[in-house]
């Protein structure tokens, strides 16, 4: 139920745009402290969420053709 409904929810909306570094760098502070204690609590680095998109590894620019949407942890359907 709830694939269908994200897919309906998303079928007219424009392809998300990826934030710019400046973006980023207006949201990092407001989550650095949170990024921090996700650290402490599992032991793992999410360092790379404060760092540009180049520098993290992350893709820039549209979504490569046949990628969809990040579903917000749940499995995607293939």
């Amino acid at each position: 139920m709830t694939g269908r409904l994200e897919r309906r929810l998303q079928q007219d909306a424009p392809p998300r745009q990826p934030l710019t570094w400046a973006e980023r760098q207006a949201l990092i502070p407001l989550f650095e402290a949170d990024i921090r204690l996700l650290e402490n609590l599992t032991g793992e680095s999410f360092g790379d969420w404060l760092r540009p998109r180049g520098d993290s590894g992350g893709l820039v620019g549209a979504r490569p053709s046949g990628q969809g949407q990040a579903r917000n942890g749940q499995p995607r359907a293939f």
